[in-house]
């Protein structure tokens, strides 16, 4: 049997591998929950960490934070997937963006220019 990430209604946090049920570590809070679910998960704490958010948001988007949920290993594994895939797709794009001069930001506003001043 594979393992299932657990969230019961009174918002503790579990894992059940087989006959085996325990509670999650480190699951205080959602963030912390979805951070330990993909560490357990991946089994990588650092790839655990660039996923993070967007796992975050994945279950926000699936009304799962503060609800009781069950998601197995290959849903989170999937779920993972998508989200390495749309880094790798938007991989340059970012880059791109990153590169771009900042906008002009002064005291009137960003690249506000007044030709007269209003009395």
């Amino acid at each position: 049997m594979t393992k299932v990430y657990i969230r019961e209604a009174d918002g503790t946090y579990s894992i059940e591998d087989g006959a085996h049920k325990g509670l999650l570590p480190d699951a205080r809070s959602e963030n912390a929950a979805a951070m330990a679910i993909l560490t357990d998960a991946l089994g990588d704490k650092e790839r655990a960490s660039r996923a993070y958010l967007r796992f975050k948001w994945r279950l926000n988007m699936e009304n799962t934070i503060g609800k009781p949920f069950r998601l197995s290993h290959v849903q989170v594994m999937s779920m993972v997937a998508d989200i390495e895939q749309v880094e790798k797709e938007t991989r340059m794009s970012r880059i791109i963006v990153e590169r771009e001069r900042p906008p002009v930001v002064n005291d009137r506003g960003g690249g506000v220019v007044w030709d007269k001043e209003h009395k």
